[in-house]
């Protein structure tokens, strides 16, 4: 498996981004905690025929507006949609399995991991998303981004990368692993 996460002395400058297409990077400085995000989100395509159940998120958070060193961890979140697949009981079940064989397991016994499991909703409903949020060291995703075969338990679900995913999180990786700096221009406020 190849690395991807060789560090070198230079970070990436990145514009602000707070909606983001799937695939894409976004990025925001919330400037009343004095806290910057860089995230990217994909939708892994479900193994079982019909609409994708999850949404996958990654992502990074330091004070200010840089940080200039190799990220140590990244948030990962993986919620379901409200309507989609109601039979499907949703766990607590964050796992990448790897090309090779290597697996990475957020939710394994004795990992740190919240869970939050909703009420069924109904039709014309809105309901909060079945969600697990779990954190992991940073060279975990570096082996996660650099394989070519990767397939996801999540929630419930089983659930493959798409091959043009993979090239996104390898972006993503490969932009904020030597550290990040959001340009100061802001498109209004969000907090």
């Amino acid at each position: 498996m190849r690395t991807l996460c060789t560090f070198l002395a230079f970070i990436s400058v990145i514009s602000p981004n707070r909606l983001p297409s799937l695939g894409q990077i976004g990025a925001y400085y919330f400037e009343r905690t004095n806290e910057s995000q860089v995230w990217i989100n994909f939708e892994p395509q479900n193994s079982e025929p019909g609409p994708n159940p999850i949404k996958l998120n990654f992502t990074i958070v330091f004070s200010g507006r840089e940080i200039d060193h190799a990220i140590d961890t990244v948030e990962v979140r993986a919620e379901s949609y409200d309507n989609t697949f109601p039979q499907i009981t949703r766990r607590p079940i964050l796992r990448f399995r790897l090309q090779g064989g290597d697996e990475v397991d957020l939710t394994a016994q004795g990992k740190t991991f919240q869970f939050s499991h909703h009420r069924i909703c109904g039709v014309d409903e809105s309901c909060s998303p079945d969600t697990v949020i779990a954190r992991m060291p940073f060279s975990d995703l570096c082996k996660i981004a650099a394989s070519n075969w990767l397939k996801i338990e999540a929630v419930g679900f089983s659930l493959n990368m798409k091959p043009e995913d993979n090239q996104s999180l390898r972006r993503y990786v490969q932009t904020v692993k030597n550290g990040v700096k959001l340009n100061a221009v802001q498109y209004g406020k969000l907090e």
